[in-house]
């Protein structure tokens, strides 16, 4: 009706009250809705405690990069989950949060993954994000935090060599 309104309201819980009013001011009883409305304006926050890899990785043999991270915090709707993904591709990974403080929670790359990244266009370090969500319906609260991963899957380019003429040379170098 006319007379809606809206209250901007702080992150926390409320009971939500109303009752009608006609336009000769005839007022009806409040009423309440049953159950708690739980608002959660807040971002996660992120875990100080990631490890992300250092270095270059082949993604063969024991050249494979490893995540964790420990257990981001929420204090109202709690954590949902995880995606690992690298902007402007098409791979992600998910894991659901366990919503525990001690939780710690690895990417270990499949199969799948290491064949993804074994494309030339990711040879090269790779931004990757790391993105908590928490449980508020229906867009959830969010946050991210950024990492690089180098990968060198590509083979080595070889230029033409020109072939030495015959002479003597007095450097390793012949021109």
């Amino acid at each position: 009706g006319r007379n809606n309104f809206w209250i901007p309201l702080s992150s926390g819980e409320y009971e939500l009250h109303y009752r009608a009013i006609d336009e000769n001011g005839n007022a009806a009883s409040w009423q309440q809705v049953s159950g708690l409305f739980m608002l959660d304006r807040i971002k996660p926050i992120i875990s100080s405690n990631m490890n992300s890899p250092q270095g270059w990785y082949s993604l063969s043999g024991n050249n494979i990069p490893s995540v964790s991270w420990n257990e981001w915090s929420d204090n109202l709707s709690g954590m949902a989950a995880y995606t690992l993904r690298v902007p402007e591709s098409s791979w992600s990974h998910s894991v659901l949060s366990q919503n525990n403080s001690f939780s710690t929670y690895t990417w270990n790359p499949t199969t799948s993954d290491i064949n993804f990244f074994s494309n030339p266009s990711f040879c090269k370090a790779n931004t990757f994000q790391l993105i908590g969500k928490d449980n508020t319906a229906p867009i959830p609260n969010q946050d991210i935090t950024t990492f690089t991963v180098n990968i060198d899957t590509c083979k080595p380019v070889i230029s033409q060599i020109i072939q030495p003429n015959g002479n003597w040379y007095t450097t390793n170098t012949p021109t």
